[in-house]
């Protein structure tokens, strides 16, 4: 089991999990929040897309990848997370892959 957060942040489902290369489990949920779970517990969580989240991966030395179920975009994420309690104050980004990248790109909004 994994303990989500309360209120519109936890999902109905989890679509798909896999492991980070620090042993972390990521999960996507079906209401397009990607999390990050250490003994269970979630250490960091990001909305990537409105609809399901279809799976997610690390490529190692490189970001994230995720694929939305709805509308069939992989997005890319680089490595570094925002730190806890900031928003968008990271120079980690994520976006559609096949986008340009702007220097001061940072992670999606939580909507």
């Amino acid at each position: 089991y994994a303990v989500f957060p309360a209120g519109g942040q936890s999902p109905r489902q989890v679509l798909f999990c896999s492991w980070t290369s620090s042993g972390q489990c990521l999960a996507c949920g079906d209401n397009g929040f990607f999390y990050l779970l250490d003994d269970n517990m979630v250490s960091f969580s990001r909305r990537i897309c409105q609809g399901p989240l279809g799976f997610g991966v690390e490529v190692p030395n490189q970001g994230y990848f995720f694929g939305s179920k709805l509308d069939s975009l992989l997005h890319f994420a680089d490595l570094q997370l925002p730190r806890p309690g900031t928003k968008n104050r990271s120079s980690a980004s994520a976006r559609p892959a096949g986008s340009e990248v702007s220097k001061d790109a940072t992670w999606l909004n939580s909507q």
